[in-house]
């Protein structure tokens, strides 16, 4: 897997009264047309954060969906996991 690493802007703004944070990323410019195919995604780590695996996205402006890492309610995200990629983008969500 090819990765290229861009500058962005991250804005973190907490609100107090929800209990929540609010994560404004601002991206560069996209590298050179001579990749095809290719996903720009935005990857967050927080060190010592203990949320017993759940946290909520938003879901376009509409409503906060709750997440639980490795969990889906649909399918069995369990079944041949640590075989095959689905141990990465399984816990990728449009936010």
């Amino acid at each position: 897997m090819d990765e290229v690493v861009q500058k962005a802007l991250v804005i973190v703004q907490v609100d107090p009264d929800l209990g929540s944070l609010k994560f404004d990323v601002r991206l560069d410019s996209l590298p050179a047309p001579g990749l095809e195919g290719y996903e720009v995604v935005t990857k967050f780590q927080v060190a010592d954060f203990y949320n017993n695996k759940t946290f909520y996205t938003d879901s376009n402006g509409l409503e906060m969906q709750k997440r639980i890492l490795n969990y889906r309610p649909t399918w069995d995200i369990q079944k041949n996991y640590n075989e095959s990629y689905q141990n990465i983008t399984g816990n990728y969500y449009p936010i």
